[in-house]
């Protein structure tokens, strides 16, 4: 016999009159409880089925035969019966025996336990299975009894049965396990309705991967939410503590999968039940979960299949998981095949990455490919497999031709759905990339709209973040957009790409160092994923935001890398990643490097046939980069030609245009002039709100600007903006990342290296000693450092003395090379 002395210390509690609970899964012990309680007290009960209940109420107490104690199953009798006997018997102790909690009917009453005794105190532990085991002649490791009971959840009638099924030999066999398994299956199959069986059942043949499934299954059920909560009580459903998931004890789970082999119609009610309830309740990634399983896959694809459309809304890697993963492509319904595909590319499609890989491409173009997806003849299959193939065409660096599909199939008549928003976007990316600029952002700003009245959130957070960024490309001040909607999101769309670049973009701009820093720029050696035109924008917003922190090395790297490995490309594409390697060769202080990447690729050629705006980017690079060669007289001809082409007169490109025009004409002692351009970049700048293009070209540089500034007659609103500026230089002061030396100074800083002093530094440089010193206050001044040997331990530090110059040359007659620096 087992010890329940606790369980049978709560019976002793229980005063007349009272009620006690007695909560456990069929087959946890209960009637053993109360039978052997009875037996050990000398107590007798009466059951009390319906139909007694009811004579019994209607006859009322007589001498002598008041019942001390009554046994009530909540299934057989109703709450207004047992109200009846008890007021009949008030002096009678109430024990109910239920598998489902307090019935939800009698929770609205007066009616409630005095004391619940529930299926963990009744399950089995090891030491009451070795005990009832040794009662019957069998000897039970430890490290056995641990096995069954983890296998049966302690379920006493599957534990007994078990122990029934041994041999009678005296030795434990393996086989009775699955023996008392089953019959502890069968014990929740006769007293569970089909409703509150099935979903511990699925739980069974997918092994807790349908686990909200089974949730939603029991909260559609009256008492299903009270059965579950018992039966994780009894410990026959298990939670994970991490992954939310819900599991059976393994032997009643292996007990579930044979009772489905023999009774395959009972399993295909419970899919049946689970697909209805997820369909009702737009509940879409779990049925494809359900889909991935094994066991439930061959009844559930086909459901999957007939909702094909509605799969955008499932996250990608979970329909991917569900329907291509594992060779299962062969055979795959082919309205399967292009959802599976649309996952692989479209990076509006719900939990995309954003980032579509060379393996993606190759994978959706077998998908699509295929001769059944090409038979298909219904509208919405052919529209979405026509913008999937543009999407591969822009992979492919057909930019061209996939902005003209794309443009062709939205001309279409068909209604503003979810997949007119996801082509409109992609559009956008196309035309972008293909260099139309304006139809790029007209096709964004309407996707954006469109989404909104479609109630698509996280597509119009998509839509709306690319139109901010090529609308900041585009950089018309002109536009709408640019007056009337924020220039940033803190929505995350796409993974986190376009809303971090957006707000980094925006403290780029501004020249808002703190902001930079704590978005922590970075160019990462990775393959530019599709779509490329987003990935590189990005790229450039990157590398502008290393610029502006004077950490240009930490980019050059990874850019030249980039260049040698992107693959196909459009023309713009490839335009955007040699302006972002140029652009930080020459904050470097690498300009005939710069150059050269630049000469690379005709910077002053627009191919025929593509609208937007010149390469205006590579235009003013390149006068950026003959600034730091110090080919000054080059810098206007370049600059006016591009000023010519952009054909108005604000926005970054202007400002940025006419700080080089001011910074060479100073160098070229034309102050005038100088000062002309300043005014007009400060003009620029102040009406965008745009102080990057002052600081771009260097600390050096802003400081020479923001003198020149503070001499100039400015209104008010200049005025406050040059006092930004100055804001801007005390950060970039404070700044403690790389630096920005022109080539001339690295020379400088590399003679200082083997110079024993000014003198001699002069002598080698063949200038005064006074211009020495000059270029010696430059260069400490860009280093943030006061002398000598602090500038060489931060340029030995920055590889900035790689290739030292040695000079041997012979001190002059009656130079005193003792002289301190």
């Amino acid at each position: 016999m087992l010890d329940r002395d606790a369980a049978m210390a709560e019976l002793d509690l229980a005063a007349p009159g009272s009620i006690v609970l007695v909560d456990a899964p069929p087959g946890g012990g209960k009637a053993t409880l109360v039978q052997r309680w009875l037996e050990a007290r000398g107590r007798s009960a009466r059951w009390l089925p319906v139909a007694e209940s009811a004579q019994h109420a209607r006859r009322g107490p007589s001498a002598g035969s008041a019942l001390e104690v009554l046994l009530v199953r909540t299934d057989t009798v109703d709450q207004a019966t047992l109200r009846v006997v008890r007021a009949q018997s008030p002096t009678a102790v109430v024990i109910v025996l239920s598998t489902a909690g307090w019935p939800t009917s009698w929770r609205s009453t007066d009616l409630a336990p005095d004391r619940v005794i529930s299926g963990t105190t009744l399950a089995f532990t090891a030491t009451d299975l070795q005990a009832l085991a040794a009662s019957r002649g069998l000897d039970i490791s430890d490290r056995v009894a641990a096995r069954v009971i983890a296998a049966t959840g302690g379920l006493p009638g599957a534990v007994a049965a078990a122990l029934e099924s041994a041999p009678g030999d005296g030795r434990w066999d393996s086989s009775a396990l699955a023996s008392g398994c089953d019959h502890g299956v069968a014990l929740l199959q006769a007293e569970y309705s089909a409703e509150l069986l099935g979903p511990l059942l699925l739980l069974a043949l997918a092994d807790g991967g349908c686990s909200d499934t089974a949730r939603i299954l029991w909260s559609a059920v009256q008492d299903g939410p009270a059965v579950l909560s018992g039966l994780r009580g009894a410990g026959l459903v298990v939670e994970a503590d991490t992954l939310d998931m819900l599991r059976l004890p393994v032997g009643l789970r292996d007990a579930f999968r044979r009772l489905a082999d023999r009774e395959p119609g009972l399993r295909d009610d419970v899919i049946a039940r689970a697909v209805s309830q997820l369909v009702e309740r737009g509940r879409y990634d779990d049925l494809v979960c359900m889909a991935s399983v094994p066991a439930l896959r061959p009844a559930v694809l086909p459901q999957v299949a007939e909702r094909w459309e509605r799969l955008v809304d499932v996250p990608a890697p979970v329909l991917l998981e569900a329907v291509s993963a594992r060779g299962r492509r062969a055979g795959l319904d082919p309205h399967l095949a292009i959802a599976a595909a649309r996952a692989y590319l479209d990076i509006t499609h719900t939990g995309h990455s954003g980032h579509v890989s060379s393996g993606d491409v190759s994978r959706a173009q077998a998908l699509l490919d295929g001769p059944a997806v090409r038979a298909l003849t219904d509208e919405s299959a052919r529209r979405t497999t026509v913008m999937l193939r543009a999407i591969l065409d822009r992979a492919n660096g057909h930019a061209d031709r996939s902005a003209t599909t794309l443009e062709t199939l939205l001309r279409s008549a068909e209604p503003e759905g979810e997949l007119t928003v996801s082509i409109r976007v992609h559009a956008g990316l196309s035309a972008f990339a293909a260099s139309r600029i304006s139809a790029a952002r007209g096709h964004c700003t309407t996707a954006m709209l469109r989404a909104g009245d479609a109630e698509r959130a996280q597509l119009a957070h998509t839509a709306r973040d690319l139109a901010a960024l090529l609308n900041q490309i585009d950089d018309d001040p002109r536009s709408w957009w640019r007056q009337n909607v924020p220039r940033t999101s803190t929505t995350a769309a796409i993974g986190d790409g376009p809303s971090r670049e957006l707000l980094l973009l925006d403290a780029v701009l501004r020249a808002d160092i703190a902001r930079m820093r704590a978005l922590e720029p970075r160019l990462r050696p990775e393959p530019v994923a599709e779509p490329r035109a987003l990935a590189l924008i990005q790229v450039q917003i990157e590398a502008l935001a290393l610029n502006a922190l004077q950490r240009p090395e930490e980019g050059i790297e990874v850019l030249g890398a980039l260049r040698a490995t992107i693959g196909p490309t459009s023309p713009r594409e490839r335009r955007m990643l040699v302006a972002a390697h140029a652009d930080l060769l020459a904050a470097a202080g690498r300009g005939r490097h710069a150059l050269d990447v630049l000469e690379e690729m005709a910077w002053h050629e627009v191919p025929d046939g593509i609208a937007g705006p010149p390469p205006l980017d590579l235009a003013l690079c390149r006068a950026r980069v003959l600034l730091t060669l110090e080919r000054f007289d080059e810098v206007p001809t370049t600059v006016h030609r591009a000023l010519t082409d952009i054909g108005r007169t604000g926005g970054r490109f202007v400002c940025w245009a006419h700080v080089l025009l001011s910074l060479a004409a100073r160098a070229m002692g034309r102050d005038d002039e100088a000062d002309r351009c300043l005014e007009m970049a400060l003009v620029a700048g102040c009406e965008a709100e745009i102080l990057f293009p002052f600081l771009r070209q260097g600390p050096q540089s802003l400081d020479d600007l923001i003198s020149a500034a503070q001499h100039l007659d400015l209104d008010d609103e200049t005025r406050r903006f040059v006092a930004r500026l100055v804001q801007v230089r005390e950060a970039v002061a404070g700044e403690p990342g790389g630096v920005a030396l022109s080539e001339r100074q690295r020379h400088v800083l590399r003679l200082l290296h083997e110079a024993p002093n000014t003198r001699t530094l002069a002598r080698w440089l063949a200038v005064s000693e006074s211009t020495a010193k000059a270029h010696l206050a430059q260069v400490y001044r860009k280093l943030g450092v006061s002398n000598r040997v602090a500038a060489l331990r931060v340029g030995r530090a920055r590889g900035l003395l790689e290739e030292p110059r040695s000079i041997s040359a012979p001190s002059p007659t009656g130079l005193d090379e003792s002289t301190e620096m």
